[in-house]
């Protein structure tokens, strides 16, 4: 058992991280949008790139592998994708990005010098949204570029709106349910572990009615931006599981890292400071923690990764206000 304060306070590069309201990053627009040109002649390429450089920042690839490399490390904001390469078509590689949960909301415009109306039908059945025909026309091009970053912007403003919890700015149950899914899914393939921590701020229903709404919900306002502001990469997810309860996903996390990280926020929670008077409370509010870490397989689910988290914070909450518990702890 951790009570707080029993750890240091990890810097950021001793921690994982969350990304606000636990959804995609807030897309690079404008200036600072990311465009992946992928195409074998090296000419057309850097010609591409200087047509494109007023209104993004661009990133080359001469192959079909590489460009799945990039999409999945860069999360490019679009990809201009040539149809004929040395090692796969275009095609495949479109069917590819769209098949990987990382990668499928690129959008991916098609360059090819064939103006056959079938070879259009086959990429916007592969999943392209455009297609410019070479030669590149640069006003054409840029045309057909902005308008794609822009549809991008507002599908992912849209997103972003539809996965956030309203009140506290974190993702909201589905978007966690969602993404549990998908990176057990991806970790089982790549066999990476993944951790997660549930955080259930003390009795919090007791304080809801002793103070009235609007103050529980400041509380889990100020209790969100704690357990946010713990954690940096933009790969994990910070969720209001429900009521006074949070998740956090830690992609990549072995079971030490995932205590770290949790110790950080049980203190964090603690120095807000946030008063609360009671028979049974200590003069401010604080939260019990469990944190568990599973390697996923193929073909398994993470019910139990949920059920051992929720096992190691009934301990938790068992024991007193304030606690964590992790495997080794309840060993």
């Amino acid at each position: 058992m951790l009570q707080d304060g029993q750890r240091p306070h990890p810097g950021p590069d001793q921690s994982s991280g969350v990304a606000e309201a636990g959804v995609a990053p807030e897309p690079h627009f404008g200036h600072h949008a990311r465009i992946l040109v992928v195409d074998d002649q090296k000419l057309l390429n850097r010609f591409i790139c200087r047509t494109l450089q007023n209104d993004a920042t661009c990133y080359s690839a001469h192959d079909g592998e590489s460009a799945l490399a990039m999409c999945r490390e860069h999360l490019p904001d679009l990809v201009l994708l040539d149809v004929e390469l040395p090692d796969m078509d275009g095609y495949r590689v479109c069917r590819l990005l769209k098949a990987d949960p990382r990668t499928r909301n690129i959008p991916v415009i098609f360059a090819t010098g064939n103006l056959d109306p079938d070879d259009e039908v086959k990429g916007f059945e592969a999943g392209a949204v455009d297609f410019i025909h070479k030669p590149i026309n640069p006003a054409i091009t840029r045309a057909r570029v902005n308008t794609q970053l822009t549809l991008k912007r507002q599908i992912d403003a849209l997103r972003r709106a539809l996965a956030m919890d309203g009140l506290t700015g974190v993702a909201n149950r589905d978007a966690f349910d969602r993404e549990l899914a998908s990176l057990w899914d991806q970790d089982a393939r790549d066999g990476r572990p993944l951790s997660l921590i549930m955080v259930d701020v003390d009795s919090f229903r007791a304080y809801n009615d002793a103070y009235g709404q609007a103050a529980g919900d400041t509380c889990l306002q100020r209790v969100a931006g704690a357990i946010r502001g713990q954690i940096h990469r933009s790969q994990d997810l910070a969720a209001r599981y429900g009521g006074g309860l949070f998740a956090c996903l830690l992609r990549d996390t072995d079971a030490d890292g995932a205590a770290s990280v949790a110790a950080t926020i049980l203190l964090a929670i603690r120095n807000l400071g946030i008063e609360r008077a009671g028979p049974d409370a200590d003069g401010i509010v604080t939260a019990n923690l469990g944190v568990a870490t599973a390697i996923p397989s193929p073909g398994t689910s993470p019910d139990a990764l949920i059920a051992e988290v929720q096992r190691y914070l009934g301990i938790a909450k068992s024991l007193g206000r304030g606690c964590m518990i992790t495997a080794a702890d309840a060993v």
